[in-house]
């Protein structure tokens, strides 16, 4: 991992900061994940932002952080800004959407209509199940039916 330098804008010394970065699968090298996870409240819905790639490795921290922030909510996921969805990418959501529906809460997808998400819902055949929305106004609307 190598060390970046933190520019100060004061007088102050300079820090390094460190990039995180995540085992590959097979433990040989270290690499930067490429997916980026953030969540907000709106109102009473979660919204989580994933921008970056959702492949096997994306999916994964996908997966788990969806865990974590869908117990007892309604969620939005925005995934405007992936640029990359493999078939791990679709399983995760449609796992996510079960669960929400075993629980009795709301789930929605807000994708690029041609965008990779969109794209790749389509072609695993789970757009019966997972709808997306062009925009969280929409999403919302549909979670509050």
């Amino acid at each position: 991992m190598a060390p970046r330098p933190h520019h100060p804008t004061s007088g102050a010394r300079a820090r390094w900061l460190y990039v995180a970065s995540a085992a590959s699968p097979t433990g040989s090298k270290l690499r930067v994940s490429r997916l980026a996870l953030r969540s907000h409240y709106w109102g009473a819905l979660v919204v989580v932002v994933a921008s970056g790639d959702l492949n096997a490795d994306g999916a994964g921290r996908l997966a788990s952080y969806l865990r974590r922030v869908q117990a007892g909510n309604d969620i939005v996921v925005d995934l405007w800004d992936v640029t990359h969805c493999g078939p791990d990418g679709t399983t995760t959501l449609e796992d996510a959407k079960h669960r929400a529906e075993a629980a009795g809460w709301g789930f929605a997808v807000v994708a690029d209509p041609d965008g990779p998400c969109a794209k790749a819902l389509e072609a695993a055949r789970a757009t019966d199940t997972i709808p997306t929305y062009a925009d969280r106004h929409s999403a919302r609307v549909a979670l509050q039916l």
